[in-house]
């Protein structure tokens, strides 16, 4: 069965089957002698597993990473939580890594749903619809394929843009309610393009799903990065269509604005925080977006009407799964 649709604490105390991909392998020494610790993961969910006396060389380990295995795992108890112990593996034959690496396992339904935001626009001809198709018209096709980070939220191929129609949509949810105080297409356009900095802050690898930060993501940000982004597509709009007037100037500066306040605050990375609604609401969808997704990962392996205590962020967080809840 694949790792990620196993509920290890339910397990404890028996002898399972677990398919996944080998994304790491540590070598490590006890008095009992020397052990590996096989980082295994499928879809979203990741595991770390002991193979007690069973020391790889460092040839094994290069040549094991991306490799689809199906390991017996005795599963016992370690200060409450599941501990996962190798008694042998053979490869998987029936699951590629295509089918275990974490990725948007609904993508085509995602797509649909990007579509519908892009296209609905108040002013279809307006600069923000425009621009914003602009956009996304080179580098769709690598946006689709990004993660959104690297272990905070959707941290998974495909993640960036199923983050981004969630946000799309929270956002313009929000911002309906008084629609009448601000520039809906602003909102839309904002949200669609404010992680578009992510195409250069992060590097996915093909064969083993592992996240890292660029150079130019570590020392910039996606905030820099995606402002940069704007700026530089305009210089090429602006050859292909015209220059903006002085209304589209303004709304050029305010959605450079969301992408570099959304955020939220100073401390969370923003470059600024959020000075106009428009920036405000994509703020708090961005935020809601990222909750809803830690809130699914940390309650997945947990019984109905429990609450699971994760320490993150420097604080100890609480999350509740109700009954018969996903």
């Amino acid at each position: 069965m694949r790792l990620d649709e196993i509920n290890l604490q339910k397990q404890i105390g028996n002898t399972i089957e677990i398919s996944g991909i080998i994304v790491d392998i540590e070598i490590k020494e006890s008095t009992r002698g020397a052990y590996s610790v096989i980082t295994l993961v499928a879809g979203t969910s990741k595991a770390k597993l002991k193979w007690w006396k069973r020391s790889f060389t460092a040839d094994e380990v290069s040549r094991s990473k991306g490799s689809c295995v199906r390991c017996t795992v005795k599963v016992d108890e370690y200060n409450g939580s599941p501990s996962l112990i190798i008694t042998s593996w053979t490869k998987e034959t029936e699951l590629t890594a295509d089918d275990l690496l974490p990725c948007d396992r609904d993508s085509e339904n995602t797509k649909i749903r990007w579509q519908a935001l892009m296209y609905g626009f108040r002013d279809t001809d307006g600069f923000l619809a425009t621009f914003t198709r602009f956009v996304f018209k080179n580098c769709f096709e690598y946006f689709m394929r990004q993660p959104a980070a690297i272990s905070v939220h959707h941290n998974f191929r495909g993640g960036l843009l199923l983050h981004t129609v969630e946000v799309t949509e929270l956002a313009l949810g929000l911002a309906g309610a008084c629609r009448e105080r601000l520039d809906m297409d602003l909102v839309r356009a904002g949200a669609l393009l404010h992680d578009i900095g992510k195409l250069e802050e992060f590097s996915i690898d093909v064969v083993t799903g592992e996240i890292k930060y660029t150079v130019k993501g570590s020392l910039l940000s996606h905030f820099v990065l995606g402002n940069d982004y704007l700026r530089d597509t305009y210089l090429e709009f602006a050859l292909d269509y015209r220059n903006l007037t002085t209304a589209e100037l303004e709304q050029f500066l305010l959605l450079r604005h969301i992408v570099l306040s959304h955020h939220g605050k100073l401390e969370m990375g923003a470059v600024v925080t959020p000075a106009t609604l428009e920036a405000k609401y994509v703020h708090l969808a961005d935020m809601a977006s990222c909750d809803a997704y830690r809130t699914t990962v940390n309650t997945q392996n947990i019984e109905d009407g429990s609450v699971n205590a994760v320490w993150e962020f420097g604080s100890m967080g609480n999350y509740y799964k109700r009954v018969g809840g996903k």
